[in-house]
């Protein structure tokens, strides 16, 4: 079959792709604030960081079939084009955090000895959820992917995760004790109990959070999960070792969603957890199409993104 060489595949195995990219975030990041703040220069670093290490986890695990840079390109595209992240620091170093253990995640792939792995990649996690205490909750979700698709999951394992999500927490729990910090603590864990209740969702709609937070979001989720129903037609071209790995990824968006949906009020959080995910399905469908309607639809993609910037100061 011939592969017409589009637009979209120009762009996808172009080497100045990335630092275009990186320039055209930069302005678009800057554009919609009248001055720079220190969150917003954070929440940027942080945001460049998140682009390297999908970078990496890409060149590593060979997750799309050609030399390409496009996972990082499509995070900064959605970071970029949603102005609600451009000072949200803490939803972003979750993200970093979670790209972080995905990439050690995917190291313990069928290995015979993947304690080491497992612990890093729970401590980081653990980690995260010292940022944001929902963040717990993937733990189960990780024991799942490490014993249906990474074939790595046993009681070493299992035991070496437990005791990589323990130590912040040890860690914590002197702090709390010796500078009298113990209420602190226990809002942490009231919040984790209050997220798995789902008493919120009784009291909040999805449809009340603002256009500016609605309309990139939605627009988004329609390129992902487009791109994800093209993916599962089409994952017997990859190798069975990236198929499970980009499993996970489609498994962790399709949650994000539901709990998106259902709890709007950690919107922030959950958005920049969501757009991490997405850019590898979001990458891979653009980077391996080349029909005339994956074109229009990456188009349509770029086009929203650098002029929603723009537009949001209308929708305010």
């Amino acid at each position: 079959m011939i592969r017409h060489f589009r637009f979209q595949n120009r762009v996808a195995e172009s080497v100045f792709t990335l630092p275009a990219c990186v320039v055209l975030s930069l302005l678009l990041w800057w554009l919609p604030q009248s001055d720079f703040e220190t969150e917003n220069l954070v929440a940027l670093a942080l945001t460049l960081l998140v682009s390297y290490v999908l970078t990496e986890t890409n060149n590593v695990y060979q997750l799309i079939r050609i030399r390409t840079r496009m996972m990082a390109c499509m995070w900064l595209l959605q970071a970029t084009c949603m102005p609600f992240l451009h000072t949200a620091i803490m939803p972003l170093l979750c993200a970093l955090l979670l790209s972080v253990s995905h990439f050690i995640l995917f190291r313990c792939y069928q290995l015979p000895n993947a304690v080491n792995g497992v612990f890093h990649c729970f401590l980081v996690l653990s980690v995260g959820s010292l940022c944001w205490s929902p963040l717990l909750l993937l733990v189960p979700f990780y024991w799942f992917c490490l014993s249906v698709f990474l074939r790595s999951m046993s009681w070493r394992t299992f035991w070496s995760s437990i005791f990589g999500i323990l130590l912040p927490y040890w860690l914590w729990f002197g702090y709390a004790f010796c500078f009298d910090g113990q209420q602190r603590l226990q809002l942490h864990f009231e919040a984790v109990a209050q997220f798995v209740s789902f008493v919120p969702a009784l009291s909040s709609s999805f449809f009340s959070l603002p256009l500016t937070q609605l309309i990139p979001w939605f627009v988004v989720a329609f390129f992902v999960l487009w791109g994800l129903v093209h993916y599962l037609r089409n994952s017997y071209n990859d190798k069975i070792r990236v198929r499970m790995m980009l499993y996970i990824y489609v498994c962790e968006i399709l949650l994000l969603l539901t709990v998106m949906i259902l709890l709007p009020q950690n919107f922030l959080f959950l958005s920049a957890l969501f757009f991490v995910n997405s850019s590898s399905l979001l990458a891979h469908y653009f980077s391996l199409t080349s029909s005339r309607f994956s074109n229009f639809l990456f188009c349509l993609f770029l086009l929203f993104c650098f002029s929603f910037p723009l537009l949001s100061f209308w929708l305010k």
